[in-house]
């Protein structure tokens, strides 16, 4: 099943029956220009402060636990400026936070991702396809076809020889697809990975990049 990428979400404000929980957001970046060196998460609407978290260029088991006041997060720079917003899942305890480069040379962005056992399992790879366009991956002779905008969890990826997979990345254009990746995905195991494929901000060409999450699900 393919899920739909929610990067961002209308502000909810803070009510006065809200329960405040905490959740664990484990932060990284696929880009180095973004989100910045300072940012803050908070509650839309709330008076307390935000917290400071940390973007990565990886992921690892750190983690900053930020109190979630209402159904959504506003991420802002350390000039108060809105960078972002993720909706927070009414149940979520903890979660992957990845902070992507703009579509289209547009502004960056955020999106949520649950690292539960049973959202996103041991053994997976998640392809996010945070292009404009539709993706093709051709895994060991399979095709997987990633819609546009969406989150693509693979269970178990095909594999060849040594337990790893020869991978062919295409982008549609027009009713043709063209290559634009070519490498070798050694398989997650017990670890688990997220495989991104955004565009250069530069060229505008898509480019896949691996995360893998070195820690596991909590």
């Amino acid at each position: 099943p393919q899920i739909r990428l929610l990067a961002s979400s209308s502000s909810s404000t803070v009510s006065a029956s809200a329960a405040d929980r905490v959740v664990k957001l484990r932060s990284v970046s696929v880009t180095d220009d973004f989100p910045g060196a300072e940012v803050f998460a908070r509650s839309p609407g709330s008076e307390k402060p935000g917290t400071k978290i940390a973007a990565k260029g990886y992921l690892n088991h750190e983690f900053d636990s930020v109190t979630v006041e209402a159904s959504s997060l506003v991420f802002t720079s350390g000039a108060e400026a809105t960078i972002a917003e993720v909706k927070i899942p009414d149940k979520a305890k903890s979660g992957i936070l990845l902070f992507l480069p703009g579509v289209k040379k547009g502004p960056g962005t955020a999106l949520l991702i649950e690292d539960d056992r049973k959202s996103f399992p041991p053994g997976s790879v998640l392809v996010v396809n945070h292009t404009g366009s539709d993706l093709r991956l051709e895994i060991e002779g399979k095709n997987f076809d990633v819609k546009a905008g969406v989150l693509f969890p693979i269970a178990d990826q095909p594999v060849g020889d040594a337990n790893a997979s020869m991978v062919k990345g295409f982008i549609k254009n027009g009713e043709s697809w063209e290559l634009f990746y070519s490498g070798r995905w050694s398989h997650p195991g017990g670890k688990r990975v997220i495989q991104t494929v955004c565009e250069n901000a530069q060229t505008g060409r898509p480019e896949m990049k691996g995360l893998k999450d070195i820690s596991g699900p909590p």
